[in-house]
């Protein structure tokens, strides 16, 4: 499924550029380029969700900016600003797939243009970042925000995102918590590392 998925995604991108945005078929193109990147998040969210609890995940160093870089390109018109970087001692496959997930919750459910990651020592060896959009927040309960297959109101997702992020969290030695939910939604995530 990856492969061919991959191939999509490529080609799809291909002809956003080929095409440019001045053409009849450029809301065609991206909306097929977004539904590619989408369904590539849904993928490989139920690939962890296939996996062996018990799976041990490679811990190493990686640098925020990085990973951010390295996604951007799922989401072109969304201005992603990091103020400052750190470098957080994480999986770096999981990691990747915690911020797709929120970055997509963002955009799909908030209509977020904007996304902000700051990110601050906490002491300990630990870093905390925090990420804020300028959608319209969150529509549903919070208290159910997280909960595996939990419709949190009519057009939102099925919640398995969100379950995975606090799952490879709380694997990697870390924390999610929600600061604000509307008019501006806030997480903030704690992982072992620092500012750089």
């Amino acid at each position: 499924l990856k492969t061919p998925l991959a191939s999509l995604q490529l080609q799809a991108e291909c002809l956003r550029e080929d095409l440019g945005s001045s053409s009849a078929h450029s809301p065609l193109v991206e909306r097929l380029v977004s539904d590619a990147n989408r369904l590539s998040i849904q993928l490989e969210n139920s690939l962890y969700l296939a996996e062996d609890e018990n799976r041990q995940l490679l811990i190493e160093e990686v640098s925020l900016s990085d990973v951010i870089n390295s996604v951007r390109g799922y989401w072109p018109d969304l201005n992603i600003m990091i103020p400052n970087n750190c470098a957080v001692n994480v999986d770096l496959r999981a990691f990747e797939s915690i911020l797709k997930n929120i970055i997509q919750n963002s955009v799909t459910h908030g209509q977020a243009k904007e996304v902000q990651i700051i990110a601050s020592d906490i002491g300990d060896d630990r870093c905390r970042l925090e990420i804020s959009d300028d959608g319209v927040g969150y529509k549903g309960v919070g208290n159910s925000l997280g909960d595996q297959f939990s419709r949190h109101y009519s057009g939102s997702g099925n919640g398995i995102g969100l379950f995975l992020c606090w799952r490879l969290i709380k694997k990697m030695k870390g924390a999610m918590n929600f600061l604000s939910l509307k008019p501006k939604f806030i997480i903030v995530l704690e992982l072992p590392g620092k500012i750089v």
